[in-house]
C-alpha cells in the first residue's frame, strides 16, 4: 500500500485519506484511476489494520518475523493449544463412537444367536406338535370311513 505505509492507526489513515481525496479526486480536476486506487487502499486498510513491518519489511507477517517478546506470540500459542485441545477432543469422539459401534455389533450378533435359537426351539416345538395333529388326522379319516 503506497498511501498509506506510514499509517499506524485508523485515524492518521483518514486524516491522510482526506488529504489525498482532495488531491486526486476526479470533481476537483484529479485522476480517477488514482483516486479509485487510492480508495481501495483505504477501505483495505480500515478493514484489515496497518502493515506491520520487521526489518524493512512489510506486508504478510510470519511468526519468525515478529520478536519473540511480541504479544501475537502469546496469542499464537493460544491458538495452538486450542487446536491441539479440539484434536484431543476428536480423538475422545472417535474412540467413543468406536466404543459404541463395537457394542452396537456385539449386541447385534447376540440378537442374531437368540433369534437362531429360537428358531432352533420353534422347529422342535413343530416336530412335537406334527405327529398329534398327523394322528388326529389320520383318526378323523378312519372313522369318516
Amino acid at each position: 500500500m503506497k498511501f498509506f505505509t506510514d499509517c499506524k492507526d485508523k485515524e492518521e489513515a483518514k486524516a491522510t485519506f482526506r488529504e489525498l481525496a482532495q488531491l486526486f479526486h476526479p470533481d476537483h480536476g484529479g485522476n480517477a484511476p488514482l483516486f479509485m486506487d487510492l480508495k481501495r487502499q483505504y477501505d483495505y486498510f480500515i478493514k484489515n489494520g496497518p502493515l506491520i513491518s520487521f526489518g524493512g519489511r512489510a506486508g504478510r507477517v510470519f511468526k519468525q518475523d515478529i520478536p519473540f517478546d511480541h504479544p501475537i506470540h502469546y496469542r499464537i500459542k493460544q491458538l495452538e493449544d486450542q487446536i491441539k485441545y479440539l484434536k484431543n477432543s476428536l480423538d475422545v469422539c472417535h474412540n467413543i463412537k468406536n466404543e459404541y459401534l463395537d457394542k452396537y455389533v456385539e449386541s447385534c450378533e447376540k440378537i442374531n444367536s437368540l433369534q437362531m435359537k429360537l428358531n432352533e426351539l420353534n422347529v422342535i416345538i413343530h416336530m412335537i406338535n406334527a405327529p398329534k395333529t398327523f394322528l388326529d388326522h389320520l383318526k378323523a379319516w378312519w372313522y369318516a370311513k
